[in-house]
């Protein structure tokens, strides 16, 4: 299972029935409303209703997301919609594909419908379903709105596989499309994708150069901490790590809507601190509060199979120390609840076999 931010999975698919297409911003300026005719990576086309239409348009990189007036939408959108929102997501896949290819559909609902697609066979784990899908996303509409999050979505899907050059490929692309049609954006979020292209050849050291140059950045910096935080972790950095981790939570403290990805990477990152240095139990309090993100939220990511995965291998170090048999096979049963939802949420998670075998050792 694969996790999208509270804002990607809603994008376009607000329950509640809007007067209009509702265009949200980038720096949080206000929103607007109309019927939206015409969007791709450069442009967003719409009309403004006051008893005329009034056509507008507005620079795509300024905008956040769209929300889908679902007065005007169709059946299939609507069932699509309510499925993602439910975690159905071969429901979403079955829906919104069906979206993509209804002459009815306004350009909007197939453009939504059709990185939908894509961000349901990531939840799902289908590596190959999700490149299938980007490739008719660009086959639909080669300039869409969605054109660079399908290069995200790509250059995911590579690391996924460890294909080191398709990754290099998708990198390379989406950054001379950044650079050709003057989209900072677009070159910064390859370059911090190129660092997790480093990660995955344990170029631990040229990957932390990498993200730690965007940290500070407010279109990539989330990307860059996570990226920061898991060079650390390998390069066993643990001064450097309290540092960042301490400073992250301090930020996010007391936030409306903090980044779940990064708040449970911070915990996870300051528990690896505290399992290191032998504290254990303060460890097992640091990766149960990524565990908890899980339970709040229903998302997925790859935070959280991190928290399940290391506080299911902690209380089994906390049970190989406990004397009391009684106490022992406490830890030891709650080692197995977390391993049976790691199992349950990332059926091919790259922390089973230790895990089990943690696990075993505990008599």
């Amino acid at each position: 299972m694969r996790h999208l931010t509270t804002l990607a999975i809603l994008l376009s698919l607000a329950a509640a029935a809007a007067a209009q297409d509702v265009i949200k911003y980038k720096d949080g300026s206000a929103d607007k409303e109309g019927e939206v005719t015409s969007l791709n990576y450069k442009t967003v086309e719409y009309d403004i209703i006051a008893g005329n239409r009034i056509k507008q348009q507005e620079d795509a990189k300024k905008v956040a997301e769209i929300v889908v007036d679902r007065n005007q939408t169709t059946f299939d959108y609507n069932r699509g919609a309510s499925a993602m929102e439910g975690s159905d997501y071969d429901g979403a896949v079955e829906h919104f594909g069906r979206v993509t290819k209804d002459v009815r559909a306004r350009d909007l609902l197939k453009q939504t419908a059709a990185i939908n697609v894509v961000r349901s066979q990531w939840m799902k784990d289908n590596i190959a379903g999700c490149q299938q899908a980007i490739k008719e996303l660009r086959t639909l509409k080669p300039d869409s709105f969605f054109l660079k999050e399908s290069y995200e979505f790509e250059i995911r899907c590579s690391l996924a596989r460890g294909d080191v050059a398709g990754a290099t490929a998708a990198v390379a692309g989406l950054e001379e499309k950044g650079k050709s049609d003057n989209l900072p954006e677009w070159a910064k979020s390859a370059d911090v994708m190129r660092g997790g292209l480093q990660e995955l050849q344990n170029k631990w050291r040229e990957a932390l150069a990498i993200h730690r140059k965007y940290v500070s950045d407010k279109d990539v910096g989330d990307e860059a901490k996570l990226g920061e935080i898991r060079c650390l972790t390998q390069l066993k950095d643990w001064p450097g790590l309290t540092a960042r981790c301490e400073a992250i939570l301090s930020e996010l403290k007391g936030k409306k809507n903090p980044n779940e990805r990064l708040y449970t990477a911070a915990f996870n990152g300051r528990g690896e601190v505290q399992l290191n240095g032998g504290k254990l139990k303060e460890a097992l309090l640091d990766f149960m509060q990524g565990v908890a993100v899980l339970n709040k939220s229903g998302g997925s990511s790859q935070e959280n199979e991190t928290a399940v995965a290391r506080a299911a291998y902690t209380c089994t170090r906390i049970a190989l120390k406990e004397s009391d048999k009684s106490k022992k096979d406490t830890y030891k049963r709650r080692a197995q609840e977390l391993e049976g939802d790691l199992k349950r949420h990332y059926n091919a998670s790259k922390y089973a076999a230790e895990l089990a075998k943690a696990i075993a050792e505990v008599k």
